[in-house]
């Protein structure tokens, strides 16, 4: 009889569970899965808009085709090129920026909760026409940098270094606003280290650089990964985007080559390109191997890293 109870409970519990579940499943398929999917069916066809309703003719890949090969009315191609060069050149900083502000954030400091609400508030306010508004006003660069004596005595030794920390500076704006919540990711990951792991280390000799090493960097790095994917995907859907332009362009062109078909074609181009960007992230920081805490702090205790 106990038995018998138990499984009808259990039986309530899951239809319980579903009723609940339903509205977001019905609003998943009907606002998100089935506009996915259409989409891809539309890059397949030419699109009109007739008094009578939508026609649609399938065209095969002749949208793909256009939008790599031939030369269009809008340079599809080199935006794209210039959003992967951002990407791949945006992501690493972002990922570096965001990780030392985090270790320096969870030191005990003063005003510790004003400093952590100062580099998250651009996330909050800021908005792609607002970072456009300033970029057009020249007021996300940092100005005077090429002129101080110092960054004048490092070109003349390494001008590729100097490129590469003006480079930083001229768009630190825009990596500190894209770096909000990475930082509170990170900050996140870096409290639930267990700090016996550090006090193990620096009982065995290992310098505060090792530690990093050996213990911060490999226990966070399934955090990375998600940061990295979070950035590829806060880049590609940033609204002032060269590419999202020309895709919302080409949305209401009136252009016969153009419309909702070779709209559609362009964004699954670009989906394309975001999940290449995804799987090269993940596949440079996923971890490889055993665990390289448990391995190095072995190592150590074995007298092997001394």
């Amino acid at each position: 009889m106990s038995d018998t109870r138990r499984k009808r409970r259990k039986g309530s519990g899951q239809r319980a569970a579903w009723a609940f579940l339903a509205p977001w499943l019905l609003g998943f398929v009907l606002l998100s899965a089935f506009p996915f999917f259409y989409s891809l069916y539309l890059s397949f066809c030419e699109v009109r808009f007739t008094i009578t309703g939508i026609l649609t003719d399938y065209v095969g890949f002749r949208n793909f085709i256009r939008a790599l090969l031939r030369e269009g009315q809008l340079d599809f191609v080199p935006a794209l090129v210039s959003f992967l060069a951002m990407t791949l050149v945006y992501t690493p900083l972002i990922l570096v920026f965001s990780m030392v502000l985090a270790m320096l954030l969870k030191r005990p400091l003063r005003m510790k909760g004003f400093f952590r609400a100062v580099f998250f508030i651009p996330v909050i306010i800021l908005s792609g026409p607002v970072v456009s508004e300033l970029s057009s006003g020249g007021l996300i660069h940092l100005a005077g940098i090429r002129d101080l004596v110092l960054v004048r005595m490092v070109e003349a030794v390494s001008p590729d270094f100097v490129k590469l920390i003006l480079y930083l500076f001229d768009n630190i704006i825009v990596i500190f606003w894209y770096s909000g919540v990475q930082i509170v990711i990170f900050l996140n990951a870096l409290q639930k280290i267990d700090r016996s792991l550090y006090e193990a280390s620096s009982i065995d000799g290992a310098t505060a650089w090792q530690a990093f090493w050996m213990i911060t960097l490999p226990v966070i790095r399934p955090m990375t990964v998600l940061v990295s994917i979070y950035t590829i995907v806060q880049i590609g859907s940033f609204s002032e985007n060269p590419v999202s332009k020309i895709i919302r362009q080409n949305l209401f062109a009136i252009n016969i080559d153009a419309g909702y078909g070779y709209s559609a074609a362009l964004a699954w181009i670009y989906f394309l390109v975001m999940l290449a960007l995804i799987g090269l992230f993940f596949g440079v920081l996923k971890e490889k191997g055993p665990d390289r805490t448990r391995t190095s702090l072995a190592v150590r205790r074995k007298g092997g890293g001394r």
